[in-house]
């Protein structure tokens, strides 16, 4: 989905958000005796998760009135969990919930039934006002960088995601912080930050960058490269095209401060954007 109207797609999902636990569903349809995605089903699902920004994922899986009631229940919990495998095998922080209802589906019983067997998927999605109250600032200090420039914390977050930044400026994102060796953001929030990112490469389309993952406390070079990779998704479901991007993980190579405390672990656990492109 391309970002060329980013500016109106948000102002259009705000009533989404106005209450929490607001949620959207698809439904995913089967051939009989069929439980595998196919090339259209997964472009539909592919279609719903890079259209909002959610923070979990509930499938219940149904079965049709033929066959018996074990293997109706087998065949609905076996579709569940292959699109619980799909969504997982490209976003593995995704929080995904199953459960398998065979054939009880009183709603749908006296219709037919191609329309039994399927999976309801219903995302939660994420609230802006839960986003704001979970946020905290973390004032970085005496960081340890390459050579290029970093860009320092500012008044306003949204201030460093100017239109003045050039190749080989460096953005540490202060509030995309993760839990302790997860690659789920820290209180499972999205940052605003994230969406200012979007916003500024949507302004400016020949601007590219690396995403860079950093760990604390010991070398996890592959976390550390899912926690950019987490970015790369989340960037890529608002419409940021992949050539224009790419990721990677430094482990605990490059910590931003000496880690002493809590408070400096947590610093650490970060993902800053080196612009490559401008």
């Amino acid at each position: 989905m391309p970002l060329k109207h980013f500016h109106i797609l948000l102002l259009l999902f705000v009533p989404w958000f106005i209450n929490a636990q607001e949620t959207t569903t698809l439904s995913v349809y089967y051939n009989s005796n069929s439980y595998n995605l196919s090339t259209h089903q997964k472009k539909s699902i592919d279609s719903l998760l890079n259209k909002y920004a959610f923070e979990s994922i509930n499938l219940v899986g149904y079965a049709d009135t033929v066959g018996n009631i074990k293997a109706n229940l087998k065949i609905s919990n076996q579709r569940a969990s292959g699109i619980k495998n799909y969504i997982k095998s490209n976003i593995p922080t995704a929080k995904v919930y199953t459960s398998a209802n065979g054939e009880n589906d009183n709603e749908n019983s006296s219709k037919k039934l191609e329309n039994q067997r399927r999976v309801d998927i219903t995302l939660t999605l994420t609230t802006i006002e839960a986003i704001e109250e979970t946020q905290q600032v973390i004032k970085v200090v005496n960081p340890v960088v390459d050579s290029t420039k970093l860009i320092q914390k500012l008044t306003s977050p949204k201030e460093k995601f100017n239109e003045n930044l050039t190749k080989n400026d460096r953005i540490v994102i202060e509030n995309l912080l993760f839990e302790p060796g997860k690659t789920i953001f820290l209180y499972n929030k999205i940052p605003n930050e994230l969406y200012y990112l979007a916003e500024l490469m949507d302004n400016n389309p020949n601007m590219k960058i690396i995403i860079e993952g950093h760990v604390c406390c010991v070398d996890d070079k592959k976390l550390s490269s899912e926690r950019a990779k987490s970015v790369y998704l989340f960037l890529r479901g608002v419409g940021i095209d992949k050539s224009r991007m790419d990721y990677t993980g430094f482990s605990n190579s490059k910590p931003l401060v000496e880690e002493k405390t809590a408070i400096d672990h947590q610093k650490n656990r970060r993902v800053e954007i080196l612009v490559t492109e401008r």
